[in-house]
């Protein structure tokens, strides 16, 4: 009782990649978004069949993962 984990400190290797990857990330969720906006360009209409193809696509969750990850002069 009392002891606390000590985990290793992470390497700079270790943080270029986790930096890397977090770029791909954002540039995935960039270019997924552009293609929902392809496939599915008729923003016009008032019906809601837009935005629930939009919801079915995981538009707003993708919105939402963009600015949790997205550094600040993304946005």
């Amino acid at each position: 009782m009392g002891e606390s984990f000590r985990q290793k400190r992470a390497t700079k290797e270790q943080w270029d990649k986790y930096h890397r990857t977090k770029k791909m990330l954002v540039d995935a969720i960039e270019l997924h978004k552009n293609s929902i906006e392809t496939v599915n360009p008729y923003t016009h209409f008032n019906d809601g069949s837009w935005e629930m193809t939009n919801e079915y696509m995981g538009l707003y969750d993708m919105n939402k993962l963009f600015k949790r990850v997205a550094p600040i002069e993304k946005e």
